[in-house]
């Protein structure tokens, strides 16, 4: 899994299936705190909300303060899913961002919809994955210093955890 060393947070690029995981539960986290997942979600078909109308000429002023109220909304929540559209291409990585960048993926349930389609992986792939990882982080490589392989230990087993793997059952 690949992480930016010039945030002060980790963040997550896509890289590879692998990474699927982490990085979509990212995305959805982003996107909920923005209040848009709804409008993000690949498995939702909340629409994106169309203009406001605007009131005639002759409309009351109460009329005009709720089409200004409602039209801040829109523009505050086109800007929240414009913000996390740049978010998935800032996080995917280079070799793969031909993937969203045609004109029919330039909204983020598209391009989510997309990666997920390429990079999603069975439960079976991801446990035979886990298994594989597992047993090679059994061992520690000469190579490698005993913090990186703690941290790779550590991140490996809290995944079989997750998965509930019979590695990680206690006898």
């Amino acid at each position: 899994m690949a992480t930016s060393s010039t945030d002060a947070r980790a963040t997550t690029v896509l890289q590879g299936s692998s990474d699927w995981t982490p990085w979509y539960a990212a995305k959805r986290r982003y996107a909920t705190i923005k209040g848009v997942w709804q409008y993000c979600d690949p498995d939702s078909t909340t629409a994106t909300p169309l203009p406001v109308a605007e009131p005639s000429d002759d409309s009351s002023a109460d009329a005009w303060k709720i089409w200004e109220i409602k039209s801040r909304r829109q523009e505050s929540i086109l800007k929240a899913i414009g913000e996390v559209n740049l978010e998935i291409l800032r996080t995917v990585a280079t070799t793969h961002v031909h993937l969203i960048n045609r004109a029919e993926h330039d909204d983020p349930r598209s391009q989510l919809t997309t990666l997920r389609n390429h990079f999603k992986v069975t439960d079976q792939q991801r446990r035979l994955e886990l298994a594989t990882r597992y047993n090679s982080v059994q061992k520690k490589p000469k190579n490698q210093s005993v913090q990186a392989w703690l941290d790779e230990y550590s991140q490996v087993t809290s995944q079989c955890v997750q998965e509930n793997m019979p590695e990680m059952t206690e006898t």
